[in-house]
């Protein structure tokens, strides 16, 4: 029984040998187990690619201080790094760790795209570049190439970059879109245009191309075919982009109401008119909408203040001044000028003087600005700095070329003619005539230098000779500008020929009657109808 019992025994303790023989032989012929430290760096990954960023981060964390010789761990850790943000400058840092060797494209992303983050808009250029360098085909490298040099400020560099990739890959929508932006902001719009043209033959409906068209067909033909095409897209700008090609609109119909020829009948100031009507609507639809409308309604106001200026309402041009500066807001140079026109029309010329020379800080050689500042010195007595003004105003003048081609060049008029017109204010008449007339005698045919003759003339008591010239002068422009008519009034009332007088003082008042010249004349002609008392003793 024994014997038997011990036979058995030896048999399972031989069983269970074999049996751990073969699982080791076993375990020697499978491959090693994973360790535990690279199964949570898989892990980790597989997290940040479900967007659970935090909890990753942290394995990852763990995992890098205690390997942080292992690249791949290095690689990972600032890729999803890269990905939670606001770990830029360590993003950087760790990089600068990893063998100089060639590294994974996505490494390279997550690298440059920190260095945008922190505005190193050039070092992110030259990862891209150099990602380009070892992936030609990443768009990725590509597309943040040209953001990075455009972000730079080397806009021609991005529209380079640009060119070269559509030029390498065809056109591509995304791609046309950045090239015309820059091109936009080069303020190359022919070349813009073709960029959305390709961008629309590519995608005829999509909303950033029609945007895009809108922006620039109101930059090459103006507000009013760009709102011809926002009428039949509705949804296609942002509000405050629709808001300010309604202002352009209004600002273009004031600005041409700046060179509008007054001879349009009824209303010589029609543009201005339409203009003003448009900002005053704008005015009364934003300003309810503040401070979202804040820009757009400051804007408004400005053109306002140089419509009401172009219609000599300048009262409430000095109102509005006044209640832009109690809010405790700047205006813009043109804007502030205007305030000095009106401040010179009403004969406070000290403050004009003040404005202009504000303005002439920033714009030293604005010539409008700078033609009134003469005016304003002018009037204040100051005569030297008027005379040294208008002198190096008609220094710089270019010269007056004919359209004939066949005719040679005139001499410059206008500042030449002024500083001429200067010596007479000043009672310097023999020097007035000494500038004048070589000036205006070469230039017989412009309205300008019969005036200029005509004043002179009659400075010097020469009235019929000053009427000749007057006469000259407004049948060039067929009697439809002031200026030598209101010499023609002056001269009628000098040599007694009061019916005419009369007549002329009557039409220009009913034409011009907030021009200052016409409102002397007229009170000239006015004095004359007063009662005189003569006494003797």
């Amino acid at each position: 029984m024994l014997d038997k019992l011990n036979k058995v025994t030896f048999c399972t303790v031989l069983g269970l040998g074999l049996l751990l023989f073969c699982n080791m032989a076993l375990a020697k012929s499978l491959p090693t187990p994973i360790t535990s430290w690279q199964d949570q760096h898989v892990r980790a990954v597989a997290l940040a690619r479900q967007g659970h960023i935090p909890e990753a981060l942290n394995i990852l964390r763990d995992i890098y201080l205690q390997h942080s010789d292992d690249a791949g761990v290095t690689r990972d850790y600032l890729t999803v790094l890269s990905w939670a943000r606001n770990y830029d400058a360590y993003v950087i840092n760790l990089y600068r760790t990893l063998p100089r060797t060639k590294q994974p494209d996505y490494v390279l992303e997550a690298v440059a795209m920190a260095c945008r983050n922190l505005r190193r808009y050039d070092d992110a250029a030259a990862i891209y570049q150099y990602g380009l360098s070892q992936s030609p085909h990443n768009r990725a490298f590509s597309m943040g190439a040209i953001r990075s040099l455009n972000e730079a400020g080397r806009s021609e560099d991005a529209l380079g970059a640009a060119d070269d990739y559509l030029t390498q890959y065809g056109s591509q929508l995304d791609v046309l879109l950045i090239a015309g932006n820059l091109a936009l902001q080069l303020k190359d719009y022919g070349k813009a245009k073709d960029y959305y043209d390709k961008a629309s033959r590519l995608a005829p409906q999509n909303k950033e191309v029609i945007r895009l068209q809108i922006l620039l067909k109101n930059k090459l033909e103006g507000p009013q075919p760009a709102l011809a095409i926002i009428q039949k897209n509705p949804d296609a700008l942002n509000t405050a982009e629709y808001h300010e090609i309604q202002g352009d609109e209004a600002a273009a119909y004031i600005r041409e109401g700046l060179t509008e020829p007054r001879v349009t009948q009824p209303n010589p100031y029609a543009y201005t008119d339409y203009g003003l009507a448009k900002v005053n609507n704008l005015l009364q639809e934003w300003t309810p909408q503040k401070p979202a409308t804040q820009k757009e309604v400051l804007r408004a106001r400005f053109d306002r203040i140089v419509a009401l200026n172009i219609r000599s309402r300048m009262p409430e041009v000095i109102a509005e001044y006044n209640k832009l500066s109690d809010e405790g807001v700047t205006l813009p140079n043109y804007a502030l000028s205007s305030v000095g026109d009106a401040f010179l029309y009403l004969h406070q010329p000290e403050k004009a003087r003040d404005l202009y020379l504000k303005v002439l800080e920033t714009e030293p050689k604005n010539i409008d600005v700078r033609r009134q500042l003469f005016y304003a010195y002018t009037e204040i007595g100051d005569t030297k700095r008027a005379l040294d003004l208008i002198d190096q105003l008609a220094a710089e003048q270019p010269g007056y070329t004919r359209t004939e081609a066949t005719q040679n060049p005139t001499p410059p008029i206008g500042y030449k003619l002024t500083a001429g017109a200067a010596r007479l204010y000043a009672g310097k008449v023999e020097e007035a005539y000494q500038r004048i007339v070589p000036v205006a005698t070469a230039t017989l045919d412009q309205p300008a230098s019969r005036e200029a003759l005509g004043n002179l003339y009659a400075a010097r008591g020469w009235r019929r000779a000053a009427m000749k010239e007057y006469q000259m002068g407004s049948s060039l422009t067929s009697n439809q500008r002031p200026d030598n008519q209101i010499g023609q009034a002056s001269m009628h009332l000098a040599l007694q020929q009061f019916s005419e007088a009369e007549a002329a003082t009557a039409d220009l008042m009913q034409r011009y009657p907030e021009m200052q010249s016409v409102q002397r004349t007229n009170r000239e002609w006015q004095i004359h109808n007063m009662s005189e008392l003569r006494v003797k003793a």
